[in-house]
């Protein structure tokens, strides 16, 4: 056996892919890499006593040339004895539909098959990137501006993925291919330069690799190291991110006094947590906007504003205007008015809320924007959130915020409009239109997560609304 097996079993070994009795699930091409690993899996199944499968995912993006990949792979599997589990689809109506590349698309819906199937199989799944790989992707991730972490590469393990030919170059593998007697199929997309990774394998790895000989090796040692520093960077963001929560979100000055590196490791992890993968040049501008404030669209998708020193992470939405706001609401007060039972709804920052009008009962219970509330009498309580009885006799009506809504602040005897008293504590704009309100005009009598207003605070017992979830 070639450098392959010795090489297969050095990666097995040193970063613990199998235990014995696992199930190990093959992402099978069809290509040379794949039909390599199912080859050595299955020639050391025995010996590491494991369960066998393989997955074939058809993008039906190149005719009958990926009709002929998936018999190759079903014949494979057939001969090995080798269960196999086949599915297709369109991914080129499928990225258009999503508007993102067939790359992408392709990668997304593979992952998905194979994440479906490890949980039904309750298995790991091995794919069949290579040293080579590994080079190809820092080289990548370096021309596109991934940070530290794109430097790390491709991980040998990850979650429930092994890539037991993480240690084996390309030349390894056709090597192996050739003493094995091994077929396999080559797609033909490969062969052009019409992909970022085929213009980088084509043009670019063969330069470095004529400067070291060595190259695909050397990049593996070093985003090994990398890894190692990114783990130990990670670590200390996370300190770094517990440390800065707020209730609305980050503390900015927190996270700016942190070194650049830790910083940007910072970011990058909070921009993950909100499901972006942010690219370097962004991280880097929302470093600036830590200090200076402002806000930064990250990837079209997402928004990251720096407001009032707290950091926060908003989708992008369509606000309504708020005349049509407070058009819905007029609507309702002149149906009410006449005893008409009415319902609005509204779209405002891309959430759809409904302005039923309540009135305040005694043990009475409402649903307000997909939360139960109750009105309870309490015979005493020390909260600030408790009101006077006398409250039942302006029959006032739940609802949210409205232009010319004004406060006053309990004990401080000041009163402020909802738009300054929000701004000031720093409460984030898309939850200010989705707070409950019990008004009476244009005062606000309670506010949800306030409390009363100073005029009907009870200092005893009174009348209560509790939310129930």
């Amino acid at each position: 056996m070639n450098k392959l097996g010795d090489k297969f079993r050095e990666a097995v070994s040193r970063f613990s892919m199998l235990a014995q009795g696992d199930r190990v699930i093959v992402a099978l091409s069809g290509g040379a890499d794949s039909v390599a690993l199912l080859n050595i899996l299955n020639s050391n199944k025995e010996k590491y006593n494991i369960d066998l499968y393989a997955a074939h995912l058809n993008h039906n993006l190149r005719g009958a040339e990926a009709d002929r990949d998936e018999q190759f792979v079903r014949d494979l599997c057939a001969r090995l004895g080798v269960e196999l589990f086949v599915r297709g689809v369109d991914i080129k109506t499928l990225s258009q539909r999503q508007g993102i590349g067939t790359e992408l698309c392709g990668r997304n819906e593979r992952y998905a098959f194979f994440a479906e199937l490890s949980d039904r199989l309750g298995a790991k799944i091995a794919t069949a990137h290579t040293a080579s790989d590994n080079a190809e992707t820092v080289i990548f991730n370096l021309t596109r501006g991934a940070g530290p972490n794109g430097f790390s590469g491709i991980r040998p393990v990850r979650d429930n993925i092994i890539r037991p030919l993480i240690l084996c170059t390309r030349a390894d593998v056709e090597a192996y291919c050739a003493d094995e007697g091994l077929s396999f199929v080559t797609d033909s997309t490969n062969l052009t330069d019409d992909y970022t990774r085929n213009k980088l394998r084509h043009g670019v790895i063969p330069v470095l690799r004529e400067i070291n000989p060595d190259f695909e090796n050397t990049v593996l040692r070093e985003s090994g190291l990398m890894t190692d520093i990114n783990s130990f960077l990670e670590l200390k963001s996370e300190e770094i991110i517990a440390e800065a929560e707020t209730e609305n979100g980050w503390d900015c000055a927190v996270i700016a006094s942190c070194p650049d590196a830790l910083r940007l490791s910072v970011l990058r992890l909070l921009c993950a947590r909100v499901g972006i993968d942010a690219e370097l040049s962004a991280l880097v501008l929302l470093s600036d906007c830590l200090s200076r404030g402002g806000a930064l669209d990250i990837r079209g998708v997402l928004r990251a504003e720096c407001r009032q020193g707290t950091l926060r992470f908003v989708k992008k939405r369509r606000r309504t205007p708020l005349p049509a706001y407070n058009d819905c609401v007029n609507n309702i007060n002149r149906a009410k008015r006449r005893g008409q039972a009415v319902s609005c709804k509204v779209k405002n920052s891309g959430d759809e809320i409904n302005f039923s009008p309540v009135e305040l009962k005694l043990d009475s219970e409402f649903l307000f924007n997909g939360n139960q509330y109750s009105v309870k009498e309490i015979k005493s309580d020390v909260g600030n959130d408790v009101l006077r009885a006398e409250v039942l006799a302006l029959a006032p009506i739940f609802r949210t915020r409205r232009e010319g809504d004004r406060f006053t602040l309990p004990r401080r005897r000041v009163t402020k409009s909802l738009k300054k008293l929000f701004n000031e504590m720093k409460i984030p704009a898309e939850r200010r239109d989705s707070l409950l309100l019990l008004a009476y005009g244009s005062e606000i009598l309670w506010i949800e997560g306030l409390g009363a207003c100073e005029k009907y605070l009870s200092r005893g017992g009174g009348i209560k609304i509790i939310k129930n979830g």
